[in-house]
C-alpha cells in the first residue's frame, strides 16, 4: 500500500464529513492507500458519520478508544498503518482535491524521508482568510531537495506536523513518534526534520486549515503552558543526546528555541504569580533553564534554592 492518511477525531460532527471526503476525492486509486479514523472517544455524532462513510469505502479504517489526546490517536493510527508513505489530517480541516498523486510521484521519485506542503487558512464556510505566518514564512524556503538539517537550520520551516509527508519506513527507523501531550508538533517536527537526509520543499497548497472559533487552538489554559515545557525539555533531551555530540551548530539552534519557548510560557504567566511560581518549578525539578542563557551567581543560587524570591528578583528587573 502506498499511502496512509491518519485522521485524529474527536466531536468534530460538523467537519469530519467534509474532511474524510477530501481524502477520499484524491487521484490515485482506492486500492492504493487507506484512511485511518481514529475515534479518540467522540461523544457527538462523529463516529457515527464515519461508520456510514466506511460502510460504503473499503479504504476507510475506523478505529475507536478511549480519549487521550491528539498525540496519542496520531501514534495508534501509526501502529495500524500499512502505507508506504504517512500523511496526518486533523479532523476539523481538509485536503486539496486531486493532489496528492502527484505529491507521492515526486517523494518516490526522489527517494525523499520528508517532502512539505504548503497550506492555507479558511473560515468554516471555505472562504480565504490572511495568510498565516508560518506560511508567509514557509514561502522563504528553497524548493531544491537538501538535508533535513540544512532545512530546519534556515528556520523557515512550519511546525504543524500536517504539512509533511513522511516516508514510513524513516519514521520507524528513528522510532518518531508522538508526545502524550499537547503542543505535540512542536516537540515532533524538528526531531523529525532534523534526521532526515534528505527533504523537498513544494509551493502547492495541498492542505486548507479550517480557522473556527471552537477549535482547540483557541483555547488558552494553564495545562497547554506545562505541555509546552514538556514538550521543551523532551527536545533538550533529544539536543543533549542526538545532536550536541556531532554538531554543536544545530545544538546551539536547538537551544535558542528551547529557550524562546520556555521564555515565552513565563512572559504569558507573568501576570499570575501562582502560576508563574508553578512552570519554574517545573522548569527547576526538569533541568530546563528560564532564560537564554546559563543562570549563574545570585539568579542560580534563588532558582535551585528560593523560588518566590527568583521571581520577585525577575519581576524586580522585568525579565519576564
Amino acid at each position: 500500500m502506498l499511502l496512509s492518511i491518519i485522521i485524529p477525531l474527536y466531536n468534530t460532527e460538523k467537519y469530519i464529513v467534509k474532511c474524510v471526503e477530501s481524502a477520499l476525492n484524491q487521484d490515485i486509486p482506492a486500492e492504493d492507500y487507506e484512511i485511518i479514523v481514529v475515534n479518540d472517544g467522540s461523544t457527538d455524532n462523529s463516529k457515527s458519520l464515519v461508520e456510514e462513510l466506511a460502510a460504503r469505502h473499503k479504504n476507510i479504517v475506523l478505529i475507536n478508544q478511549h480519549n487521550s489526546g491528539i498525540g496519542t490517536s496520531r501514534n495508534t493510527g501509526l501502529a495500524h498503518a500499512r502505507g508506504k508513505y504517512i500523511q496526518f489530517l486533523d479532523s476539523d480541516d481538509y485536503l486539496e482535491p486531486n493532489t496528492f498523486g502527484e505529491l507521492l510521484h515526486i517523494i518516490e521519485e526522489e527517494k525523499l524521508d520528508i517532502l512539505c506542503l504548503n497550506f492555507d487558512r479558511v473560515t468554516s464556510e471555505g472562504a480565504p482568510l490572511a495568510k498565516d505566518p508560518y506560511l508567509i514564512q514557509s514561502e522563504q524556503n528553497p524548493t531544491g531537495r537538501m538535508q533535513g538539517r540544512d532545512f530546519l537550520l534556515a528556520n523557515h520551516y512550519v511546525i504543524m506536523v500536517y504539512c509533511y509527508l513522511l516516508r514510513r519506513d524513516f519514521i520507524d527507523r528513528h522510532s518518531l513518534r508522538m508526545a502524550p501531550y499537547l503542543h505535540e508538533d512542536e516537540e515532533f517536527t524538528p526531531r523529525a526534520l532534523f534526521l532526515a537526509k534528505s527533504i523537498r520543499y513544494i509551493p502547492k497548497v495541498a492542505y486548507h486549515y479550517v480557522d473556527r472559533d471552537g477549535s482547540f487552538v483557541h483555547t488558552e489554559r494553564f495545562q497547554k503552558r506545562i505541555d509546552l515545557l514538556k514538550a521543551m525539555k523532551s527536545l533538550s533531551d533529544f539536543t543533549a543526546d542526538k545532536v550536541a555530540p556531532n554538531d554543536p551548530e544545530a545544538a546551539q539552534y536547538f537551544t535558542d528555541k528551547i529557550h524562546y519557548f520556555t521564555h515565552r510560557v513565563l512572559h504569558q504567566s507573568r501576570m499570575n504569580r501562582k502560576e508563574m511560581l508553578t512552570l519554574l518549578s517545573y522548569c527547576r525539578e526538569t533541568g530546563l533553564e528560564p532564560f537564554s542563557a546559563p543562570l549563574s551567581g545570585k539568579k542560580k543560587f534563588l532558582f535551585r534554592h528560593c523560588l518566590p524570591l527568583f521571581l520577585t528578583y525577575c519581576q524586580s528587573r522585568n525579565k519576564f
